[in-house]
């Protein structure tokens, strides 16, 4: 069996996300396809364009303790301004510059326990909560569940916890094996379309890589690399969204990447950090979503990735959990074992 062709990063992607350009790979062009690191470091945005230049955010993910879930803040300075708060909510802040929400953590992911999703007849098995900034109470009769956790005086802005994803898990055996899709569906809607939206992972059996499909971008094929087949027993917490074209057998480049490197091993501040997830923006995004307190927030496509992030980290860090007998790292702190591929 020969060894896998690598991607091209020749291919170019105009703003409707179609493909337009592509060069054919050459024969001694063929390093490791399952390589959870890059050999370069370069990262475009979702649409990537050599005149539109970008910049990369860094998203740490963070396990507190007492704390159910994984937490993901904006910026390590949202995270170092959150400990220096000592885990206090209501002193938040609103960057200057960036106007983004500092000292307090964007997302939230729990998972729904098996019994109590029996209870509830609920089809998901997990949920992942938005922080957000408003000047005044959300209303009872709001559509979107949410939940008053701090109010700033100093501000005169309230911070609230919104229903922001829910996630469902699917099984499904094909031509092409077995699979398991889980559904990321995101309540709040576009605010472009005022339609709702989904992003779909498709994990394999033995496949170590994950297939995405979002519905908002039909012509854009995605792949996060670097994941375990679902019927693995080993965890990979390195892995890296990938923009692939249609065939899936050329990349066109890295999206983002997400690496349990820098994870601390002892708690600090009772603050596990968990790993980094880097994801390549646009300088000028016009995805952004400006709240009605006229904080900025991040934009649709890079909370889109920060979730599908969530969730995948979720299961792959199960499975390291088991590995090395501790317990689940969404609610206690944990090391990462070595990486196998």
């Amino acid at each position: 069996m020969g060894r896998p062709r690598r991607y091209s990063d020749a291919t170019l992607v105009n703003e409707n996300d179609s493909i337009v350009q592509q060069q054919p790979l050459a024969d001694n062009d063929r390093p490791e396809l399952y390589r959870t690191l890059s050999e370069t470091p370069t990262i475009v945005p979702n649409v990537p364009s050599s005149s539109q230049p970008i910049k990369i955010r860094a998203l740490p993910f963070v396990t507190l303790l007492m704390k159910q879930g994984l937490f993901c803040f904006t910026s390590e300075a949202s995270l170092q301004k959150y400990k220096n708060n000592k885990r206090n909510l209501e002193l938040f802040e609103i960057d200057p510059l960036t106007k983004e929400l500092v000292g307090c953590p964007i997302f939230q992911c729990v998972s729904i326990s098996i019994l109590k999703g029996i209870w509830s007849k609920s089809p998901y098995i997990m949920k992942i909560y938005k922080y957000i900034t408003s000047e005044e109470k959300l209303h009872e009769t709001s559509e979107t569940k949410h939940e008053l956790v701090g109010f700033n005086a100093e501000l005169n802005l309230y911070l609230f916890r919104i229903e922001y994803c829910s996630v469902s898990q699917d099984s499904s055996t094909n031509k092409s094996g077995h699979s398991i899709s889980r559904t990321l569906h995101f309540h709040r809607p576009d605010p472009n379309t005022g339609h709702l939206y989904t992003a779909t992972l498709i994990n394999k059996l033995l496949h170590r890589y994950t297939d995405v499909k979002i519905s908002y971008k039909p012509n854009l094929y995605l792949r996060w690399y670097g994941t375990s087949g679902f019927a693995s027993v080993f965890g990979s917490l390195n892995f890296k969204l990938a923009i692939v074209n249609q065939e899936g057998n050329a990349r066109v480049g890295t999206w983002a990447s997400f690496s349990d490197t820098n994870a601390t091993i002892l708690r600090p501040k009772r603050i596990m950090k968990e790993g980094i997830l880097l994801v390549g923006e646009p300088e000028q995004d016009t995805n952004i979503r400006n709240s009605d307190a006229g904080t900025s927030e991040l934009s649709k496509n890079t909370e889109v990735v920060c979730c599908m992030c969530l969730v995948i980290f979720e299961f792959e860090s199960r499975k390291e959990t088991r590995r090395h007998g501790r317990d689940n790292a969404m609610f206690m702190s944990m090391g990462s074992g070595p990486l196998l591929f």
